[in-house]
C-alpha cells in the first residue's frame, strides 16, 4: 500500500531584518514628505511665502494707483515727500523715519514690511526709471540702467545728463573706471553745461586723508599736522578721528556739510568732482584782478566748470587767520567771502534769491580727503604709498609753462576726464595746516612738475590770495 505524500505549504511570515528595512525605509520617506513640505524650500513654507507676497503686490499696486492718481491730480507733476507720505499712511500702515522717505519701510497692518523705493519704482519718472538713456535730462536721482547706485553705477542727479566722451562711456561696463562725465542740464544759464567727473570710492575704508608727495618722496605733512574736520566714520559715528592723525588734531566732531559729504559718499560709493578748475562765464583772461566778478565773492556769482573760461584766481579761502569761527573751530571763516562761500553758491542756493529746484546736489570746496580720493583713483597704488608716474611725478602732465592757462587749455593735461589737477593753479581745499592756514594742492604753472605734482600739500593763511591760487568745486548727493 501506497502512503500519499503530504504537501506542506512555505512559510510566508516575513523575518525581523526585513521588517526593521521596512521601518527604515518608511521613516526616511516620511522625513522627505516632511522636508518637502516643511523645509526652507517646502511646499509649506513656499505656499506661505507666496501668500505673503501676493499681500505685498496687492499693497504696492494698490498705493502705485494712488500715487498715479495724485500725480494726474498734480498735472503730472510727481508728489512731493510729505505727499507721498500722506498717501502711504494710515491707509497702507507705518513708516520708518528715515530722512529720504524712499529710503523708509512701510510696515502694513499684517505685518508685512515694504521697501517705499519698491512702491515707487515703476510708477513715476523717479528715482528708480528702468534707466535713462546718455543725454537725457534726470527728472529725478536715478542711475543709467535704473538699479541701485554703486560705485560702478553712479547715480546721475536730478537736472544732470550723462555725457559720453572718448574714454568713458556710461553703457561700458568698464565706463566707471575711466571718468564717467555728467553735465549740468537746469536752466540756470550760468551753470548749464558745466561737467563733472565721477569718483568711484569702492572701498569706503580708503576713504581718508592720503601722504602726498614732494620732490619724488612722500612728504611729511600728514605726520606733523594738517587735519581737516570731518570724521571719515561721519556716516555712521561722528566722533571719530582721521585714521593716522594725532587725536589732539580733530577734537570736533564733522561740520553739518561734512558729515553729509561723508555719509553720501559711503552710501552712493564715490562723489563727482567738477572736470575743470573753477571759471567765470565768459571770461578768458586770467593773470588780473580787473575783473569785477573775480571780486564778487560772497556767492551771488556761481562759478562754472566749463572749458576755455577764465580760471578763477586771487580768491581767498574764507576770512582772517585772526578769527575764529564757531562753525569749523579754526581760525579763519568758511561764512566770510572767498573760495569756501562761492563753491557752495554754485548748487546749495543758499546765497541766491533765484533757487534753483532743478536739482538736489550740493556743491563745497573740494575737500582733501576727496582730492586724496582722485588721487587714488587715477594711481590705486597711492594709498599704500607706492605712487608712481602722474601724482608722484606730474612733469609733462601738467601746465607747468611760467603762463597761466585757460581752463582745460591742453587736451593732454587731463587724467580721468579730469583737467588740470596738476600745475596750473594751487587749488584751495577745506583741510587745514595749523590753526592759522588752510592747504592747496595740484601745483602751479610757475614750478616744475617733479617738484610740485598733483598730490602735493602747500598751505596759506585764509584771507591769502594771488595769480596762482584757485579752486574746485565737488559735488555730493
Amino acid at each position: 500500500m501506497q502512503i500519499a505524500k503530504k504537501h506542506l505549504k512555505p512559510n510566508k511570515g516575513i523575518t525581523l531584518i526585513a521588517l526593521v528595512l521596512t521601518i527604515i525605509v518608511l521613516l526616511i520617506l516620511a522625513g522627505v514628505t516632511i522636508a518637502a513640505l516643511s523645509g526652507p524650500n517646502g511646499i509649506l513654507t513656499n505656499a506661505t511665502k507666496a501668500r505673503e507676497d501676493n499681500a505685498k503686490a496687492e499693497v504696492i499696486d494698490q498705493a502705485r494707483v494712488d500715487i498715479l492718481a495724485k500725480q494726474t491730480e498734480k498735472m503730472g507733476e510727481s508728489p512731493t515727500a510729505e505727499e507721498l507720505e500722506q498717501i502711504l499712511t494710515p491707509k497702507y500702515g507705518t513708516l520708518s523715519n528715515e530722512e529720504n522717505i524712499l529710503d523708509r519701510t512701510l510696515t502694513t497692518q499684517d505685518e508685512y514690511k515694504i521697501p517705499v523705493r519698491d512702491i515707487w519704482n515703476g510708477t513715476l519718472s523717479g528715482t528708480s526709471t528702468g534707466g535713462i538713456e546718455v543725454g537725457e535730462k534726470a527728472e529725478e536721482d536715478t542711475t543709467i540702467n535704473g538699479e541701485e547706485g554703486a560705485y560702478n553705477n553712479p547715480t546721475i542727479p536730478k537736472g544732470f545728463k550723462a555725457v559720453d566722451t572718448e574714454t568713458a562711456k556710461w553703457n561700458d561696463s568698464n565706463g566707471w573706471q575711466n571718468g564717467l562725465v555728467i553735465e549740468d542740464a537746469t536752466s540756470d544759464p550760468v551753470t548749464q553745461g558745466s561737467q563733472f567727473v565721477w569718483v568711484p570710492v569702492q572701498n569706503y575704508e580708503d576713504f581718508h586723508l592720503i601722504e602726498g608727495y614732494y620732490e619724488g618722496s612722500l612728504d611729511n605733512m600728514l605726520d606733523s599736522s594738517v587735519h581737516e574736520k570731518p570724521s571719515r566714520e561721519a556716516g555712521a559715528n561722528t566722533e571719530g578721528t582721521e585714521p593716522g592723525l594725532p587725536n589732539t588734531q580733530n577734537t570736533t566732531n564733522g561740520t553739518t556739510e561734512s558729515i553729509a559729504m561723508y555719509s553720501s559718499v559711503n552710501k552712493y560709493g564715490g562723489f563727482y568732482i567738477a572736470r575743470y578748475e573753477a571759471g567765470i562765464k565768459g571770461t578768458t583772461g586770467s593773470t588780473t584782478t580787473n575783473d569785477t566778478n573775480k571780486q564778487t565773492q560772497d556767492g551771488s556769482v556761481k562759478p562754472v566748470s566749463k572749458q576755455g573760461v577764465g580760471v578763477w584766481n586771487f580768491i581767498p579761502w574764507g576770512g582772517t587767520s585772526a578769527e575764529t569761527s564757531p562753525n569749523d573751530g579754526l581760525p579763519g571763516d568758511e561764512t566770510k567771502d572767498g573760495a569756501v562761500k562761492v563753491a557752495r553758491s554754485m548748487y546749495n542756493n543758499i546765497y541766491t534769491e533765484n533757487k534753483n529746484t532743478e536739482t538736489n546736489v550740493k556743491s563745497t570746496l573740494c575737500y582733501g580727503v576727496q582730492w586724496d580720493a582722485v588721487m587714488n583713483f587715477i594711481d590705486s597704488n597711492y594709498v599704500n604709498g607706492r605712487a608712481e608716474g602722474y601724482v608722484k611725478n606730474s612733469e609733462n602732465q601738467g601746465n607747468y609753462t611760467g603762463n597761466i592757462a585757460k581752463t582745460g587749455d591742453q587736451e593732454t593735461y587731463a587724467i580721468k576726464n579730469i583737467y588740470d589737477m596738476a600745475g596750473n593753479v594751487y587749488e584751495w581745499t577745506m583741510e587745514a595746516s595749523d590753526t592759522d592756514s588752510r592747504v592747496k594742492r595740484g601745483g602751479n604753472y610757475d614750478y616744475s612738475g617733479d617738484y610740485n605734482p598733483a598730490s602735493i600739500r602747500y598751505y596759506n593763511g585764509p584771507d591769502f590770495s594771488n595769480n596762482y591760487l584757485g579752486f574746485r568745486v565737488t559735488l555730493y548727493l
